[in-house]
């Protein structure tokens, strides 16, 4: 018979302890739980008995009980992700990033879903009553991350803050490991993509509200326009309604944009919608660019011209979850300093939904 048969036939259905290993080795359980240290090998066990013991473990099909490490240790290998909506893709995209740097070191990812049934303060005390190692929160303003971090801070769990706020919108900045776009190097991409075509009536279609990502895109907007002397015209929407009285207007004017920058892949697909209905070619009379490169953007009619990241959005979320790991392994880590910041290039993506303004013929 096999030393596996011998070793697994009696705890097939049982789970596996410490004493167990003791017992069918005859050595002590602290010999057993020493040699199983994780990342360390003791100056108290001697190397044949550590590698018998391994050997039995693996053999035997021990796991070591988390719970217990937990209790023993004061923390979980779990980490929280607050923020963001799953069904969004990239939001889908950077948590499966997260979740794969995870596993790598074993841990495990918690998402919290904040909204009228958990608030992100409810979310928070759920991360410090759960004992979690570590916490991302993604989206929140500078407000709600100053609250984040006095009470994280309080319990020593890292928070990494990802996505757009206080990386070049100028506020003042909660403490903690930053890791988001600059709006601005997307927005500048873009405009000069549309000036190069000859475009000088250039507008923004935005969402009203607090959303850091449309804030950041719109200060970015701004910012690239006011550079070489052109009109601002942001149009905030109410829920994405790009077929709202407001933005059919737009289109109608005498005084039209020739050409609009939309703050989602999802408000330029609905633009180029309305184009249609409205009888504008794009990109012949409208040019249209989105942002963040969904799937929707390269099967849209033409397909879309949009600001993207130049790593994708699951690197990003791998790169957050390294990130924040390095700083919950590393004891010693000093507070969050200007080199805890990875501030992200964004680059254009250039399709068919953008051409030369009206008028202007093709070089």
């Amino acid at each position: 018979m096999c030393l596996t048969a011998i070793y697994q036939a009696p705890y097939i259905g049982d789970v596996v302890t410490v004493r167990d290993i003791a017992e069918r080795l005859g050595v002590s359980q602290s010999s057993v739980f020493l040699a199983l240290k994780e990342g360390q090998r003791s100056r108290f066990v001697a190397e044949a008995t550590r590698q018998r013991i391994q050997t039995a473990a693996a053999e035997m099909g021990y796991r070591p009980n988390q719970v217990a490490r937990a209790v023993a240790t004061g923390r979980t290998k779990v980490i929280g992700f607050i923020g963001g909506t799953l069904g969004i893709e990239y939001v889908g995209a950077m948590v499966s990033g997260v979740l794969d740097a995870a596993q790598e070191q074993g841990f495990l990812v918690k998402i919290f879903h904040t909204s009228s049934r958990m608030t992100i303060a409810a979310a928070l005390d759920a991360v410090i009553g759960q004992r979690l190692a570590g916490v991302i929160c993604m989206n929140f303003d500078e407000a709600a991350l100053f609250q984040a971090h006095q009470k994280l801070a309080r319990c020593s769990i890292p928070l990494l803050i990802l996505g757009h706020t206080g990386l070049n919108m100028g506020t003042r900045r909660a403490p903690g490991i930053r890791i988001g776009a600059d709006e601005d190097s997307g927005m500048e991409a873009a405009v000069g993509h549309l000036v190069g075509l000859g475009h000088s009536k250039i507008a923004l279609v935005s969402e009203s509200g607090a959303n850091t990502g449309w804030l950041a895109r719109t200060q970015g907007y701004r910012a690239a326009m006011r550079k070489r002397r052109l009109a601002c015209r942001v149009l905030p929407l109410c829920g994405g309604n790009v077929s709202a009285q407001g933005c059919e207007g737009l289109l109608l004017a005498a005084n039209r944009p020739t050409a609009v920058i939309c703050v989602t892949d999802y408000h330029a697909v609905n633009l180029l919608r309305l184009a249609r209905r409205l009888g504008l070619r794009v990109p012949e009379d409208l040019s249209v660019v989105g942002h963040s490169d969904l799937v929707v953007a390269r099967y849209a009619d033409p397909p879309l011209t949009t600001i993207t990241t130049e790593e994708p959005w699951t690197r990003i979320g791998e790169i957050a979850g390294q990130q924040l790991l390095a700083a919950i392994l590393d004891k010693a880590q000093s507070p969050a300093s200007p080199r805890d910041r990875t501030i992200l290039p964004m680059r254009l993506s250039v399709r068919d939904s953008t051409g030369p303004a009206p008028g202007i013929t093709r070089g």
